[in-house]
């Protein structure tokens, strides 16, 4: 709290008397914020006038009927005096003027232009910082930066960057926790969660069902004042997280991409202003918070003068404007035709021999969000001591070795199926925040006989459909996936389950576009029998009337008739 002191001489009765007048003016919150301070006397008009130049506003202050002694020596002291403690902190552009000029009237328009060195301090100078290199960041990388000469005397701020919540990326998270960091801007240089004012300046987390943010109060105080956006699905969406301030007001969006809609919250806040340092860090693991699991893109920080936009159109007219396009996801199709003509698991020489043909590992199918597979198989008549229980036919699934398990973990049953010798069981799994729930279907087969097998995905369903002897079934899931980082293939050795007891051949696997096929059957290139009775199936492999069978189904009506 600055203080002014002056001395008056007029109306005493004795002229060598002197009285001292003193006037405190309050500062704002932003106490280390560079105020310039102005003290001038005029002879005469009798005043002096005093001026606070704080970061948002000027405090003038007038001593009126003000006489000073006519002085034999001036001495200037700046910081300190013998009459008072040292000031602690930084002064420049200091200016001691004398005579014609010297008195600036401080009530009059325009004295901003008259005062010296008033202007010397610019304040909220634009400032755009964002990465040169045009890549995607994956976790657990960070990205962490320090501004100094760029923040002083800065007020408004925004920070702007894309994300996409990848279970898979780097590897599948097996345990989701209850706070995922994105980033956090703060202005402390003594690094702390919210152990004080300043360290959640910007910042924004996830939790379950929600993206937070959350900054502070100066006015309160309060060191963390935080607001909740729910979100419905994440799972391998571009969104896009904003927050700013200005002006006691903190704003926070989130733009859903694919979904075009934006939700967004504002808090009234009051925060300091920043004085030549703050601090970026994102994707942190920090404070007992795990990162943010997946990738950044185009990380953006706005200070100074513009970067704060309180409007969700405004903001993403500034997206298009200024930020990179975001990366496309490769869809490209690609076929695997297994290498074994037919496998005979009841032959322990033939199994023994084709040993390695049993598990194979995509690792150039990242992002692929189309995928199936197709084949035959017969159920052998079981051995005595065996259980009808289900076996292991195929499995694709995106955990490798190190994560997987039977159905403990997210995308372990990406696509799977498993028979009995009388029943066929397809199993899969849907995205329930924060984890999944699985999702199966169970047809009836006859015992020993040939049986196609398709089961495919594409995003929001999962196709899984027979054909027997008698004809097709199939059943259609409504199911969401998380976005693969690569595949793994298991065929007849299963995980949890007992191998396969029979003959399996025919084994395709599709990714990408066109791999969800309208008919399964343009798998199949070798039938194990007659395809002719099948003659009445349409082109998405369901059963259908043609002309020739309905004449001969009503031959044998009229006749039953007759």
């Amino acid at each position: 709290m600055p203080k002014y002191a002056q001395v008056i001489q007029l109306r005493l009765k004795d002229w060598n008397e002197a009285k001292f007048l003193e006037e405190k003016v309050e500062l704002s919150v932003s106490k280390k914020a560079w105020s310039y301070i102005y003290m001038a006397y005029n002879e005469n008009v009798n005043e002096v006038h005093t001026l606070l130049h704080l970061f948002a506003e000027d405090k003038p202050v007038i001593f009126k009927g003000i006489q000073h002694f006519v002085p034999h020596f001036v001495g200037i002291y700046v910081g300190k005096d013998p009459h008072s403690r040292r000031f602690q902190g930084e002064l420049q552009k200091w200016v001691a003027q004398y005579g014609q000029g010297a008195f600036v009237d401080v009530l009059k328009k325009g004295y901003e232009d008259n005062l010296p060195n008033f202007r010397h301090i610019q304040i909220n100078q634009k400032y755009l910082w964002y990465e040169k290199e045009d890549r995607v960041i994956q976790t657990p990388e960070k990205v962490e930066v320090t501004f100094t000469q760029e923040t002083e005397s800065v007020d408004e701020y925004a920070v702007g960057v894309w994300t996409r919540w990848l279970t898979a990326f780097p590897t599948t998270l097996v345990d989701r926790a209850d706070v995922h960091t994105i980033f956090r801007f703060s202005s402390t240089r003594q690094y702390q969660d919210k152990s004080e004012l300043g360290n959640r300046m910007l910042s924004a987390f996830l939790t379950k069902g929600n993206y937070e943010f959350s900054t502070y109060d100066a006015s309160k105080p309060a060191n963390a004042v935080d607001g909740q956006l729910p979100y419905d699905s994440i799972e391998g969406e571009w969104t896009y997280v904003y927050a700013a301030y200005k002006n006691k007001q903190f704003y926070g969006m989130i733009l859903f991409k694919e979904q075009q809609k934006a939700v967004h919250l504002t808090l009234d806040v009051t925060h300091q202003v920043l004085t030549g340092y703050a601090h970026f860090v994102l994707g942190a693991s920090e404070f007992g918070y795990k990162a943010f699991h997946g990738w950044f893109f185009d990380p953006r920080i706005f200070l100074g003068s513009g970067s704060f936009i309180n409007d969700s159109q405004k903001v993403v007219e500034m997206i298009h404007k200024l930020h990179r396009k975001l990366p496309v996801s490769p869809q490209q199709a690609e076929d695997f035709k297994w290498p074994v003509t037919m496998m005979d698991t009841t032959n322990w020489e033939d199994l023994d021999t084709k040993k390695d043909k049993l598990n194979y590992e995509f690792t150039d199918k990242a992002q692929i969000q189309s995928y199936s597979f197709g084949f035959w198989y017969q159920n052998a008549v079981l051995l005595p001591e065996m259980e009808n229980d289900f076996r292991g036919l195929v499995r694709l699934t995106t955990n490798g070795p190190d994560t997987a398990g039977d159905e403990k973990f997210i995308g372990d049953r990406t696509l799977a199926v498993f028979t009995k010798t009388d029943q066929l069981l397809a199993s899969t799994y849907t995205i329930k925040d924060p984890s999944f729930e699985p999702v199966s279907h169970t047809f009836d087969i006859k015992k020993h006989l040939w049986t196609f097998v398709y089961f495919g995905y594409e995003k929001g369903q999962a196709r899984t459909y027979i054909l027997l002897p008698e004809g097709p079934q199939d059943k259609v899931l409504l199911v969401n996936h998380i976005i693969p980082n690569q595949f793994y293939l298991h065929i007849v050795n299963d995980i949890g389950h007992p191998a396969f007891w029979g003959k399996i051949y025919g084994l395709k696997v599709n990714f990408g576009e066109g791999s969800y096929l309208e008919n399964p059957l343009e798998l199949i290139d070798r039938w194990p029998y007659d395809p002719k009775q099948h003659q009445d199936i349409d082109k998405k492999g369901n059963k259908a009337l043609s002309i020739n069978s309905a004449k001969v189904q009503k031959q044998k009506s009229e006749e039953f008739k007759e």
